[in-house]
């Protein structure tokens, strides 16, 4: 199996194209290192490779120094995170195995070390009686991550995992003192990726499955404003705003006829 990562221009217009060995679950974007890096193969026998348009060979490809990985299982979502890369464990055999791994590519090889567990003590987010209650996590699912823009108005410059079926995000401040770095919000459904309003002249790209293409809304966006994929089970997957404090989600209004498959991409106008 391969999968294609496809150029295109905001406006549209497709550009270059570059094959991977594998099934691509996880894409994003190393400005700093003028790069693309993709994971592939969420399930098991995972590996990263990284591109760089324009130079020759563009792609470069990486095993993972451990293998199998700690979790039993492969890696899907990537975030880059002060620096750092960060993937979601996906798949996991065990409860106690990392959640996400900082991944470091070294010559050919993706060194990983944990940065939390699926069962780690977090602090609970949901405002209530229950706020900053301690708890521990039994995440089975983690999925889409994202690094929280400085315009939300709350858990901004966090990093962000979605336990996808297990219904609830996971905020991580590695500033944070160590009791304090993870705190868990529990959703009202299940979420694949999350993106913030940054200006309200802002371009949401979601990809929907159903109709088989991507598509770019514009409107009155309110800055600071989650708007995430929500993918029930058994019913049609749609688009919501994320209530940060309650974890409640309610469906955007006219645009029921987008049904997202779960990524999702907020772009600000150029300059």
């Amino acid at each position: 199996m391969s999968g294609i990562v496809q150029e295109y221009t905001l406006e549209g217009a497709p550009g270059a194209s570059w094959t991977l060995r594998g099934h691509i679950d996880g894409l994003t974007a190393d400005p700093d290192g003028h790069r693309l890096v993709a994971t592939v193969t969420e399930d098991a026998n995972s590996s990263v490779y990284t591109i760089v348009p324009g130079a020759n060979p563009p792609i470069a490809h990486y095993t993972y120094s451990q293998n199998p990985l700690p979790h039993g299982g492969g890696t899907g979502s990537i975030s880059l995170y002060r620096g750092h890369l960060l993937v979601s464990a996906t798949n996991p055999t065990v409860a106690d195995g990392p959640a996400v791994y900082r991944v470091t590519l070294n010559g050919t090889t993706a060194d990983v070390s944990p940065v939390f567990a699926d069962n780690a003590d977090a602090l609970v987010a949901n405002k209530g009686q229950q706020e900053d209650q301690h708890t521990t996590l039994a995440l089975k699912d983690p999925g889409s991550t994202q690094v929280v823009p400085k315009t939300s108005p709350r858990f901004a410059g966090d990093f962000v995992l979605a336990g996808q079926g297990d219904e609830e995000q996971v905020y991580f401040d590695e500033s944070a003192q160590p009791s304090e770095r993870l705190h868990v919000l529990e959703l009202a459904d299940s979420v694949a990726d999350t993106v913030w309003v940054q200006q309200p002249s802002d371009t949401l790209w979601v990809s929907d499955a159903d109709h088989n293409n991507i598509a770019a809304i514009n409107g009155a966006f309110r800055p600071g404003e989650a708007i995430t994929a929500v993918t029930p089970r058994g019913t049609t997957h749609y688009l919501g705003e994320l209530n940060l404090d309650k974890g409640t989600i309610a469906q955007l209004p006219g645009l029921s006829a987008v049904v997202p498959a779960g990524g999702l991409l907020m772009v600000s106008p150029r300059g």
